[in-house]
């Protein structure tokens, strides 16, 4: 492509040559010129899993990745947020916080619970809050036919 960027580029500087202005037979040298033959593909095996992994059981498994998920979030959020929760909550739009606390059973004012930052609930209401959200996740992950566009 080197080859066409050149033969586009006018001897004076900022202007530049339309491709309308070639011919086909020009166009089609200039892009033979740039023609690298691509790198042959071999596939490699993938390597085969230390010995700790092998002997791990599918609940094992489990845990282990729920770990690093929790490390990876943590990484993530570099320092921003305390956790993946307080970035989950704080992301949510204010209208599902105020469902969701709603539905939790928290008393008070829930404009203002809804505006809270994730660390600033206490356990209870955090706990409540989560329970919520595995329900509704069981609830509403089977719906199809009403998450349709129409």
């Amino acid at each position: 492509m080197k080859a066409l960027r050149d033969a586009l580029t006018l001897k004076r500087p900022g202007q530049t040559m339309k491709l309308g202005d070639l011919r086909l037979s020009d166009l089609m040298r200039l892009l033979r010129a740039d023609d690298a033959p691509a790198p042959e593909y071999r596939p490699e095996d993938p390597p085969a899993l230390p010995e700790a992994y092998q002997r791990l059981s599918v609940q094992d498994c489990r845990i282990r990745l729920r770990e690093l998920q929790r490390e990876a979030a943590q990484r993530c959020a570099n320092g921003r947020c305390g956790s993946a929760e307080s970035r989950e909550w704080a992301g949510l739009a204010s209208h599902y916080r105020m469902a969701l606390v709603l539905l939790a059973g928290i008393d008070g004012e829930i404009e203002e619970l809804a505006l809270r930052d994730w660390r600033e609930m206490p356990p209870p209401e955090r706990d409540a809050i989560r329970r919520q959200i595995r329900a509704l996740r069981s609830c509403l992950l089977p719906l199809r036919a009403l998450a349709l566009r129409t």
